[in-house]
């Protein structure tokens, strides 16, 4: 019998010893395996930039549907890379005048038409920037303009090209409402596209016509110009009979609008 209870008392004893350390840890509030993470991943990779086909300009996320080259023969090699002009307008006409009558605001320029496929053309000053860097960091159009001159090296003194840009059409292919046009007294730029709020006057300076800023101007953007809205003017009577060219020169720059 003694030894019968010794042996209870001994198995009592085990079974204490056994329960005792598990109620001590969970006084010590011990939280491990309480908390856990989930990482989320998702990758956005930059636009193709080797699509160098201008787009129709009234709707930048439609494609030419006649194959591009906006009324070149063949593709411009150099309008190529993840930040490039897809287009610019090759040719403005301002007409033939007398030499000795001065020639006025109401002469305003017949742009070279921009095919955009067969049933689809513009007549407009035309110009389409193409993002595909895939950085969304902006960039800046500016133009100026050369001294007109003729064969003979003459300038056409006083000459003073203006472009009314407050009333050009904006649009780009990455925002969902394409048909909302920068036109003046209707500010309504796409996102983050920043217009002229008035004329320029490209007499050799330097002149911002319209930008980006960061965090937008991905994709196609088309700034439009009609001839209307376009003046070559300050030009004297008595000017010397000849034909007279000057440049007009876009740069496009990775500098985002302000």
């Amino acid at each position: 019998m003694n030894k019968t209870v010794s042996s209870l008392l001994l198995a009592g004893a085990l079974l204490l010893g056994s329960v005792a350390p598990v109620v001590a840890n969970a006084a010590t509030g011990d939280d491990t395996g309480k908390t856990g993470q989930t990482e989320n991943t998702i990758t956005f990779t930059k636009p193709d930039g080797t699509n160098v086909d201008p787009a129709d300009p009234n709707n930048p996320g439609t494609k030419d549907p006649n194959g591009g080259n906006g009324g070149v023969d063949t593709p411009d090699p150099t309008k190529t890379g993840d930040l490039t002009f897809l287009y610019v307008s090759p040719n403005m006409d301002f007409g033939s005048h007398v030499s000795a009558t001065s020639v006025t605001s109401s002469n305003k320029p017949t742009v070279t038409t921009a095919d955009l496929g067969t049933t689809k053309t513009n007549a407009n000053l035309l110009t389409e920037v193409q993002d595909t860097r895939g950085t969304n960091a902006g960039w800046t159009v500016n133009v100026t303009a050369d001294q007109m001159k003729d064969t003979a090296g003459d300038v056409l003194k006083g000459a003073t090209l203006q472009l009314d840009a407050s009333n050009a059409t904006i649009t780009n292919s990455a925002v969902s409402d394409t048909s909302t046009g920068y036109n003046k007294g209707d500010q309504n730029l796409p996102a983050g596209i920043v217009g002229s709020d008035g004329t320029i006057s490209t007499d050799t300076a330097t002149h911002t016509i319209y930008s980006a800023q960061a965090g937008s101007g991905m994709l196609v953007t088309a700034f439009q110009l009609a001839p209307e809205n376009i003046t070559l003017g300050s030009i004297p009577a008595n000017v010397k009979a000849g034909t007279y060219t000057g440049n007009l020169n876009w740069t496009l720059t990775d500098t985002p609008g302000a």
